[in-house]
């Protein structure tokens, strides 16, 4: 029937409309994946200032040592892009073997503690207060010297370490103390001249 035959000719339109907006979506789709993709490629292996990565994010692992940490890599099969070391109060950085792992390719990112992992330490309010200064530009200097930028934090997790400062449990001081002590750690820094964190 007429009815039969126009049923008949709308299917195959149909179907070839609907092939054309799915070729029609295929195009748009791969043509803004290559524009985006050319965008992110042109800008991508860039690092700001700040050591803020263009793209995607920096690959780093806390290992215990120079030589623990380039076995880790031997392991893997590739290059971490940071080497995260722990130091106590007394202690300065970078090392000659931390220097030389940071001049083959990888950032050095140091944790201050507040203890001396022989016994003792500072408590925040006397870091605060300017009374350990020696020790802040000892390690401004060393940083200085090392010349290349730097990863630097104070006192990893310091919630755990609030209260009556008391070196054989632990605390350090109360959250303004901190807060003052990474303040002043910073601007001792910044006054010693050592910009490279």
């Amino acid at each position: 029937s007429r009815k039969n035959t126009r049923q008949y000719l709308k299917s195959p339109l149909k179907l070839a409309a609907g092939g054309l907006l799915v070729v029609v979506m295929a195009l748009t789709a791969f043509i803004g994946y290559t524009l985006i993709h050319d965008s992110y490629a042109a800008t991508c292996g860039q690092v700001s200032a700040k050591l803020v990565p263009s793209c995607g994010a920096w690959f780093g692992s806390y290992e215990g040592s120079v030589t623990n940490f380039t076995a880790k890599e031997a392991e893997l099969g590739r290059k971490f892009d940071i080497a995260h070391f722990y130091k106590d109060w007394s202690m300065t950085f970078p090392t000659a073997s931390e220097a030389s792992l940071g001049a083959s390719g990888h950032f050095l990112y140091y944790n201050i503690e507040t203890r001396n992992y022989s016994g003792g330490g500072a408590c925040w309010g006397d870091i605060a207060s300017g009374s350990q200064d020696a020790a802040i530009d000892a390690k401004a200097a060393a940083v200085k010297a090392y010349g290349e930028e730097i990863f630097i934090s104070f006192q990893h997790e310091p919630e755990d370490n609030v209260g009556t400062c008391d070196y054989a449990n632990g605390k350090y001081g109360t959250a303004a103390e901190y807060a003052a002590a990474y303040r002043h750690i910073h601007d001792r820094f910044a006054a010693d001249g050592a910009t490279n964190v």
